[in-house]
């Protein structure tokens, strides 16, 4: 099973997190092969609309990941962050992974909380 969509913190506007096995395949929450530099994309839609379309979103975006289990060695913001739908919101995050085998990752999304403010 793939790495799911981020959910939103309970109550929470800003915050977000997502925990499972990132798998090798094409879909959301899959790399497409184990090695360095693997895209990643993950939808963001749990961000509310109107969060989203916030510059400050975009500009104030953060990722805070955790290897559970070692495989994983690094996660980062893709050169092109996001994906946008046809008015230019941000729809999905695109994630650069280091992985040596398929493992599980503990994901936290930040908006930072002046964004939408």
């Amino acid at each position: 099973m793939a790495l799911p969509a981020p959910t939103l913190v309970q109550e929470g506007l800003h915050h977000a997190v997502s925990e499972g096995t990132v798998t090798v395949g094409a879909g959301n929450g899959q790399v497409s092969a184990i090695g360095l530099n693997e895209l990643m994309i993950l939808d963001i839609t749990a961000f509310e609309y109107v969060i989203r379309e916030d510059v400050g979103f975009q500009e104030q975006f953060y990722i805070f990941t955790k290897s559970l289990d070692g495989l994983i060695t690094d996660v980062r913001l893709d050169a092109q962050e996001f994906n946008l739908d046809a008015d230019g919101i941000p729809i999905e995050v695109r994630l650069r992974v280091d992985l040596t085998a398929v493992g599980d990752l503990y994901l936290l999304i930040e908006s930072h909380h002046s964004a939408g403010r």
